[in-house]
């Protein structure tokens, strides 16, 4: 097993090794090794009992807590969603957490919120320094053209042949 104190990812090359890799088969046997796992989830608590979930989810909705539900949308890349479910009766699950396992390695997925945070951040950097360039310049061009003479605009502020003047 390797990781970073297990902060954004896990692997577990004997695991792989020994079941000659994923599929969808065993990819939550691979995933409930991970500490992202809830080992009391409902999933492990039907697995305990030699139950597969992905073969009987329906055996899930008699339960609460916490349920991994596994798809595989491209050869390769596994979404690992955490819902949990507060009543037996309960249909609506509410989502907690996204997992996404890419070459057998599982990574937590962030929130959209972080992502739009970490994108917004970066951009106002970008911003800034691309003002910071254009304030430069301007200023460098008006050094280089000396003083300013005052000039007159007029403005045609009421549309219909009112006019102001300013004097700059």
């Amino acid at each position: 097993m390797s990781g970073r104190e297990f902060a954004d990812w896990w692997r577990d090359d004997k695991f792989l090794q020994e079941f000659h890799g994923l599929g969808m088969i065993n990819i939550y046997e691979y995933f409930a090794r991970s500490p992202f796992c809830d080992k009391k989830s409902i999933n492990g608590r039907l697995l305990q009992q030699g139950i597969s979930f992905d073969t009987h989810p329906e055996l899930g909705r008699h339960h609460t807590g916490t349920e991994y539900h596994n798809e595989m949308p491209h050869p390769g890349l596994f979404v690992i969603r955490e819902y949990h479910r507060s009543s037996p009766s309960d249909a609506e699950l509410r989502l907690l957490r996204v997992f996404y396992v890419l070459d057998s390695t599982v990574y937590l997925a962030p929130r959209l919120s972080a992502l739009f945070r970490a994108r917004l951040s970066k951009i106002q950097h970008h911003l800034a320094a691309v003002m910071g360039q254009y304030i430069a310049a301007a200023d460098e061009m008006a050094k280089a053209e000396g003083p300013v003479e005052d000039e007159v605009c007029v403005v045609d502020t009421a549309g219909a042949g009112e006019e102001d003047v300013f004097t700059f």
